[in-house]
């Protein structure tokens, strides 16, 4: 399984800063994975929770090494964080059932 890179910014962060979020498709979409959980010891990691780009305004950037999407307009921080509020346009999934070996850093 790839993890793809999506370049972003947050709403509510007013500095401009454009942020690379993990992505990964999962059940036929994209989804964005602002943090993962790693146990070492079975060699895995899972995402702590997962933000879905269906819905989001959003392209791919083909000629872009650093990042394989573009969100193309801000996202709350708060999403990042876990906090969607209701009936907001963002599905999140927390914890799922995903599981990706740990990255080897040596190269």
């Amino acid at each position: 399984m790839r993890i793809f890179k999506t370049a972003l910014a947050f709403q509510d962060v007013p500095d401009g800063t454009i942020y690379k979020c993990d992505t990964i498709e999962y059940q036929g979409a994209f989804w964005l994975v602002p943090e993962w959980l790693e146990n070492p010891d079975a060699g895995v990691m899972i995402p702590a929770r997962i933000i879905c780009l269906d819905g989001l305004i959003h392209q791919t950037t083909p000629d872009n090494p650093g990042a394989d999407f573009w969100l193309n307009t801000g996202i709350p921080k708060s999403v990042f964080d876990g906090a969607v509020p209701p009936g907001d346009k963002y599905v999140m999934i927390e914890r799922p059932d995903i599981k990706f070996p740990i990255p080897n850093d040596e190269s």
